[in-house]
């Protein structure tokens, strides 16, 4: 038998659920994380730890059956990875607007732009965009180490190679 797994990551926990191919709901779980409010919380850590004993909950037969797994999460966290896919800095998270410096920059870049070339600037010119997050990221000394960059915009859907 087919299933499908939904894994929705928010920023106090994450939950999962389990569907068969008729779309009736097999399995719902949830893990709050374990301190969300300490600002020295090892986030990477921490989800990964949550995606593993979300996982654990789901019974063999489904997990076996498991066609497809779709991921969302809290817009705009990102994660930079090394060639390994191991986290090389703490995660920005989507409330994080320390590269609100490249704002200015990025305003110039899309100054001389056609609005059809420019349509996401409204999304990208926020200083908690993931763009300004990656664009400050580059000029940090452990940019170079890093071989991914992924974000959260929906789900950890968007990972693209940084060097």
């Amino acid at each position: 038998m087919d299933f499908y797994a939904g894994i929705d990551f928010g920023t106090s926990g994450a939950r999962i659920a389990i569907i068969d191919a008729e779309e009736r709901l097999l399995l719902e779980a949830s893990d709050r994380f374990s301190n969300p409010s300490d600002q020295l919380v090892d986030w990477a850590t921490i989800w990964q730890e949550t995606l593993f004993q979300l996982l654990k909950q789901i019974p063999d037969d489904y997990r076996q059956g498991i066609k497809a797994i779709a991921i969302n999460g809290t817009s705009s966290t990102v994660l930079l990875c090394d060639g390994a896919g191991q986290s090389i800095t703490a995660p920005l998270l989507y409330n994080d607007a320390r590269g609100k410096a490249e704002l200015e920059s990025l305003r110039q870049f899309f100054a001389g732009r056609p609005s059809a070339i420019a349509s996401g600037r409204d999304t990208v010119l926020s200083a908690t965009s993931s763009l300004v997050k990656l664009l400050w990221w580059q000029r940090q000394p452990f940019f170079a180490k890093s071989k991914y960059f992924c974000t959260r915009r929906i789900g950890w859907d968007f990972c693209c190679m940084v060097s």
